[in-house]
């Protein structure tokens, strides 16, 4: 659409031509130039070349809707930074609480030639939720782990209970029920591990609650820009489910009065660990980043007794974790003995491997861009814990983890080589798929 002063002057130049003409005025072809002229103005109006004025006039004002379009935003929607994103999945309560729920599943068979025994179980089952609480981060856990195991009779437990509060940067303070700060093993989430359980040794430690989860407090912190990691704490310790006896009195047989100081100290020689962070420790990566690790652990218990047995124990233990590319690799040694009237020392180590099948991912991505990444792995283990078991055991492992979406959706198989000291050999197989989020 023309203008209305490019309109009216259009009209007054051919009202002028042909007034002119119709006077004696000048001559055809001086009446042609300037109709000519005219249609080269129009076509420019037209295609947006001009300036909506014919030549000489100046061009018409904005409108006022066109100047409040084109001023700069006022300084304070410029200024104002935009609104964080919420985490995904996590739900805001109030201004300063959030609420992230949780989920864990591991349906699993298991064939033990031993026994000669088949199961389909729900190997572990988990309903967590973690989040903020004004200044402090919280985390809580519930399980139901056997569902279906031959032998286990599953009950609703509390697996994690936990308070987390940071002093200064590099020093936290936690309380409640969560992981002991002993062993790298013992502080890797059972959705992240290499192989769906983790080590014999480890397992012994758990039985006289030197591992896992315990309740107490802590001190932890990863100064340096995370090259460097601590934790030490005091714990409550008052059952042993590994000490074999058979003697029960007032159905209490294991007890102590004492609390359980438990510290760890690592360093990180390549990416350093991230800030803030407890026990969230990967068995694998899956390709990502380059990690040194190296770390030592200690804990001591006084004055344990189990009816006829009075004893003290103290652990100590060292581990290693290193990856690369699609290489893995982990190692530890763990030590416990028992001062007093027992006198017996227990220990055990073992060594894993992962490498991630790159090159198949590689050549699958175009015609297969959904196939999951395939990791091989491999552990040796060795462990002599007579207060646990009655027998030394070797055992081989070889297995594949197929990660769907991480560690979050993945399948594990395995198959295990055990080497009693007194019994015959056996074979174990086992398959898992795990949710995790």
């Amino acid at each position: 659409m023309l203008s209305r002063s490019a309109l009216i002057a259009l009209f007054a130049a051919l009202f002028a031509a042909s007034g002119c003409a119709l006077l004696g005025g000048p001559p055809d072809d001086d009446v042609d130039r300037r109709i000519s002229q005219l249609e080269r103005e129009i076509d420019a109006l037209k295609s947006g070349k001009g300036t909506g004025a014919p030549p000489g006039e100046p061009a018409p004002p904005e409108t006022a809707s066109a100047q409040a379009t084109a001023a700069p935003a006022p300084a304070s929607s410029v200024d104002k930074p935009a609104p964080k994103p919420a985490e995904p999945l996590t739900w805001r309560v109030t201004p300063e609480i959030t609420f992230k729920p949780g989920l864990r599943l591991q349906t699993r068979y298991v064939h033990d030639g031993g026994t000669n025994n088949n199961d389909i179980a729900i190997q572990r089952f988990r309903l967590k939720a973690s989040g903020d609480a004004w200044k402090a981060k919280y985390g809580v856990e519930m399980k139901i782990d056997g569902t279906g195991r031959t032998g286990a009779n599953p009950s609703a437990q509390v697996e994690n209970a936990w308070l987390d509060y940071t002093i200064v940067p590099d020093l936290a303070g936690r309380a409640g029920l969560y992981d002991v700060p002993f062993s790298r093993d013992a502080l890797t989430s059972d959705s992240k591990l290499l192989f769906m359980d983790r080590s014999l040794i480890k397992d012994a430690l758990t039985a006289f609650g030197l591992a896992d989860n315990g309740i107490g407090v802590m001190a932890r912190g990863r100064p340096l820009g995370g090259r460097l990691e601590y934790a030490v704490g005091a714990f409550n310790n008052d059952q042993f489910g590994g000490l074999n006896t058979s003697i029960v009195a007032n159905g209490n047989n294991k007890r102590s009065g004492q609390v359980m100081p438990v510290g760890r100290i690592a360093v990180d020689l390549l990416d350093p660990a991230p800030q803030g962070g407890y026990a969230d420790y990967k068995a694998s990566y899956i390709g990502q980043g380059r990690r040194l690790s190296i770390g030592g652990n200690a804990e001591y218990l006084g004055n344990a007794e189990n009816v006829l047995q009075d004893f003290d124990i103290y652990a100590l233990g060292t581990d290693l974790f290193f990856n690369m590319g699609p290489y893995t690799l982990q190692a530890e040694y763990d030590f416990f003995r028992q001062t007093g009237n027992v006198h017996r020392s227990n220990w055990g180590w073992y060594v894993q491997g992962g490498y991630l099948i790159e090159p198949l991912k590689k050549s699958l991505a175009e015609v297969a861009p959904w196939f999951p990444d395939l990791e091989l792995a491999a552990r040796y283990q060795d462990v002599d814990a007579k207060s646990v078991s009655a027998e030394r055991e070797r055992r081989t492992s070889v297995g594949m983890n197929a990660y769907i979406h991480d560690h979050n959706l993945k399948v594990q198989t395995e198959l295990s080589f055990r080497q009693l000291e007194d019994s015959a050999d056996s074979k174990l197989y086992q398959l898992q798929l795990q949710l995790d989020f």
